[in-house]
């Protein structure tokens, strides 16, 4: 039974498997009016590669969705295999809302929400005899004020329509839009300080490019920090072809010594930043690390002409599941660098 196919009939010629559809997807996110990193071809590999090391099966349903021969949209689909049940997401994570060019109207992305919808019902009315498929999914939607809020909203409405039940999380930015001196007056008091001290202690290089052995350096200090290899190789090597590609950049300190004691990672879209990935010595701890690292790339996002920079989710004891202690920690640590914090809504949907 071949699943992809199976799921893009469905959309009775609306849409196309995104696999067939090279460089569609970059057409498209040279239009959309906001795209955030999850979206990146770049990011979408990634995770991709992540997945497949650790799901059973991982079966790719992303679409283009076309009107009149077309493209306007994009819906980042997986179908994922784990512990012998098949479920939906978008790789590692909850299912994300389709995206659609900046031209189509409300209307438009309705019909077009609708259709992925009852594409996906359908589909899994279809393969349930056949598979063990959970009929339960999540998709997540987040708040920041974008030009993609819009759509963002009538995804959210469809759902909640349909019968979703929601859950309140909450996402931490920075609004790359303001001065860097506003910026700057926003961090946490104690941050400030410990930024100018790690800048007088530390070397700070930011890599556009990287060499083999810089990158290389930065995975033996994560997989140090870790104490064990996380992830397999070939998710690093995708990181790295993206930093070389102009994509995504690095950050090191080193100390006097030329000695690696910490970097961060951050993936980029044309309009958003993200930190992906840290790694910092443990034995200096004490000692402003991760400050200047952070600053170092909110400064040179903004050099960048980015418009915002997502910190990561803020944690809270009362979220569910409940976070762990590491977890609320380093959701406070991301607090301090944040202008704004964005709602988001994990909604829970059952066929």
């Amino acid at each position: 039974m071949n699943l992809q196919q199976l799921f893009v009939n469905e959309f009775g010629g609306m849409a196309a498997l995104a696999d067939s559809c090279a460089g569609v997807w970059q057409e498209i996110t040279s239009e959309l009016p906001y795209v955030p990193v999850a979206y990146t071809q770049d990011s979408l590999d990634y995770q991709y590669a992540y997945m497949s090391a650790f799901a059973e099966e991982l079966i790719d349903l992303s679409v283009v969705l076309y009107q009149k021969d077309k493209p306007i949209g994009f819906w980042p689909l997986s179908l994922r295999k784990k512990d012998g049940t098949y479920e939906f997401a978008t790789n590692q994570g909850p299912v994300l809302p389709p995206v659609y060019l900046a031209a189509i109207s409300d209307r438009i992305i309705k019909k077009y929400d609708s259709l992925c919808l009852e594409a996906m019902k359908t589909f899994y009315e279809k393969i349930k005899n056949t598979i063990c498929i959970n009929s339960r999914w999540q998709t997540k939607v987040s708040f920041c004020t974008t030009q993609l809020m819009p759509q963002t909203m009538l995804w959210e409405q469809k759902c909640m329509l349909l019968g979703a039940v929601p859950q309140v999380y909450h996402d931490l930015y920075v609004d790359l839009l303001k001065s860097l001196e506003d910026i700057h007056r926003t961090l946490r008091k104690s941050y400030r300080s410990l930024i100018n001290e790690g800048e007088r202690l530390w070397q700070v290089d930011i890599h556009d490019t990287v060499s083999d052995e810089v990158f290389e350096e930065f995975h033996q200090l994560h997989i140090a920090v870790s104490g064990r290899v996380t992830r397999p190789q070939n998710t690093w090597d995708l990181q790295r072809k993206a930093i070389n590609e102009g994509q995504d950049f690095l950050v090191t300190i080193r100390d006097s010594g030329q000695v690696l004691r910490g970097g961060g990672l951050f993936e980029c879209s044309t309009t958003e930043g993200s930190y992906a990935v840290g790694a910092y010595d443990r034995s200096l701890f004490d000692k402003p690390l991760s400050h200047v690292v952070q600053w170092t790339a909110i400064k040179h996002l903004k050099e960048l002409g980015k418009k915002w920079h997502y910190v990561g989710q803020r944690f809270y004891p009362s979220d569910v599941p409940s976070p762990t202690d590491k977890e609320l920690q380093i959701a406070y640590f991301k607090e301090g660098f944040a202008t704004d914090t964005a709602l988001a809504l994990l909604l829970n949907m059952n066929f």
